[in-house]
């Protein structure tokens, strides 16, 4: 069953790394617009970056939402800035910074971004 899903495109599987490991200390999460014919080619776009590890379609005033892992705080700009030149229609509206994880889906982080433990989600 699991071939069958993952050789349609219907499940995919992502593994996790320690982003402090990865050389990505730095999670940034942009909040942006981009016209609606654009909407699938930026999605495309962001998702082949290495340092992209979300990229979602939202409703409000805002049609985009991404997350990147990022070296330093001064990469937050540099990226924005070549994001914006190769997707001319793309509009960063927020920026929300992260410097340290503490907890990811439910696992305790350490300084490293290592798990140390869980701390079970609730849904509800």
């Amino acid at each position: 069953m699991r071939r069958r899903l993952t050789d349609s495109e219907v499940l995919t599987f992502r593994c996790d790394v320690a982003a402090p490991l990865a050389g990505r200390v730095v999670s940034v999460s942009l909040v942006a617009t981009a016209p609606a014919r654009d909407v699938g080619a930026v999605h495309r776009t962001l998702a082949a970056l290495p340092e992209c590890r979300l990229v979602a379609a939202v409703t409000g005033s805002a049609n985009l939402f991404a997350t990147l892992w990022v070296s330093d705080i001064g990469d937050i700009q540099r990226r924005e800035t070549a994001l914006c030149a190769r997707l001319p229609g793309l509009t960063v509206t927020d920026r929300i910074v992260g410097l340290r994880t503490v907890k990811r889906m439910g696992h305790l982080l350490d300084d490293d971004g290592r798990r140390t433990g869980v701390r079970p989600i609730s849904p509800w």
